[in-house]
Formats: structure tokens, sequence, C-alpha cells
């Protein structure tokens, strides 16, 4: 008995990760688009995408922060975040990268 206890145990805590780090390529987005600030519901900066898309990162660094830059990133979508913005998608960053200005026309 104890030896199926210990196998339900191993099996269990190996399957684990896989059950709660499931991710698909629908989570991970790659944008070029222009750093905005915003200045509803307390203020806040996104990123506009050259396509129109409305990206809010959760982790924008500090020294990116400016009206205007033109950047690229690659990103995690959060569904699971909320907040008071109701504009754009919520993401983490993962890389980014700031674009010479004539880069996107």
């Amino acid at each position: 008995m104890k030896k199926i206890i210990w196998a339900f145990i191993a099996f269990f805590l190996s399957a684990h990760p896989l059950l709660v780090t499931a991710e698909t390529d629908d989570a991970m987005i790659e944008i070029t688009g222009k750093v905005v600030s915003l200045s509803i519901e307390g203020g806040f900066f996104g990123i506009e995408g050259t396509q129109g898309e409305k990206i809010k990162p959760l982790n924008l660094p500090v020294l990116l922060q400016k009206e205007g830059l033109l950047v690229w990133l690659k990103a995690r979508k959060t569904e699971t975040t909320v907040g008071i913005h109701q504009w754009g998608q919520y993401v983490n960053i993962l890389e980014i990268s700031v674009l010479p200005e004539n880069c996107i026309k």
C-alpha cells in the first residue's frame, strides 16, 4: 500500500508543473510600436503597435517610459491580471529593444 501511495505522490509531483505552466503560442506576442503616455485613470504608459494593437506592459523599464519612443518587444499575455486601466492587453515583457526613428513607416 505504501508503494502505491509513493507512486501516486511521485506521479503527481512530476505532472504538476505541466498542468500549471501549460501555455500556447497564443500567449506570446511580438510587436513593434511607439510608447505612449496616457493620462486616463491615474496615468500609465502603453505601447501602440504599427497595426493598431494596444499593449499595457506591466514591467516597462523606467528608462523606456518616454512618449514616442520606438520599440520592438516580445511579451507574454497575462490573462489573469486585472486592473483599473481599461486600455489594451496586459503583458509581461520578456525582451525589448529601442529602434531607430526611421525604422517605422
